[in-house]
């Protein structure tokens, strides 16, 4: 006989044995491996993550579970997001101190706007830089944990 207050009784698959059985389904985690192959800095490519990304998460948050994503495509698209705001707040702010150090320098409004609207034209036409695509080798992948 054992000490008092423990049973010498085997364990069965209805005990609290944790060696003999498994944890509860909602504390499961599994594992979805998904591989998006292209260059991870292409636009369509991201596009494509980004579709892919809202789908999953809308539908395995239906079933109750959660979704975290991992990979350099994805570590890619959520700092281009992040930025976006920021680099667009530079970009005006920067706009207007070259506006006020252009008013000062030439005294006039006309003609500190002049090589600001030359400028606009030339993106216009050639393109803004960043759309330009990059070759970089090799394939980008991600990976989906889905909780």
């Amino acid at each position: 006989m054992g000490p008092p207050g423990h049973s010498t009784a085997p364990a069965t698959a209805g005990s609290n044995d944790s060696a003999t059985n498994s944890p509860p389904d909602e504390l499961r985690s599994r594992v979805l491996s998904v591989e998006l192959i292209g260059n991870r800095t292409d636009k369509g490519v991201q596009g494509v993550y980004r579709a892919f990304r809202d789908a999953a998460r809308t539908q395995f948050s239906e079933a109750g579970m959660r979704t975290g994503f991992t990979g350099s495509l994805a570590d890619t698209v959520d700092t281009t997001d992040s930025h976006e705001t920021a680099a667009k707040v530079g970009g005006a702010l920067l706009m207007g101190l070259i506006l006020l150090i252009n008013v000062l320098v030439f005294r006039s409004v006309l003609a500190a706007l002049l090589p600001l609207v030359a400028v606009a034209m030339i993106i216009g036409v050639a393109g803004e830089p960043s759309r330009v695509p990059r070759y970089s080798p090799g394939a980008s992948s991600t990976r989906a944990l889905l909780i």
